[in-house]
């Protein structure tokens, strides 16, 4: 429902968020030797960060027992 109130993406806002980001980034580089107290922009990078499976993903073999079982029953 929400979804019909919001406004759809247009390919310049993601251009805008890159470089917001990009733009924190130097901005933090320019500033790192003045002080420690700044802190990096942190990035979500999914393929990096994937070590482990999600909890909602169910394992492969967990997945074929159970559809399995739903067949012989």
């Amino acid at each position: 429902m929400l979804k019909s109130y919001s406004i759809p993406s247009q390919k310049d806002d993601y251009e805008a968020v890159l470089g917001l980001v990009k733009w924190c980034s130097d901005t933090y580089t320019s500033l790192k030797k003045h002080s420690d107290s700044i802190k990096k922009v942190s990035e979500y990078k999914p393929e990096k960060n994937m070590k482990i499976l999600p909890k909602c993903i169910i394992p492969e073999e967990i997945l074929r027992r159970q559809l399995r079982e739903v067949e012989k029953f």
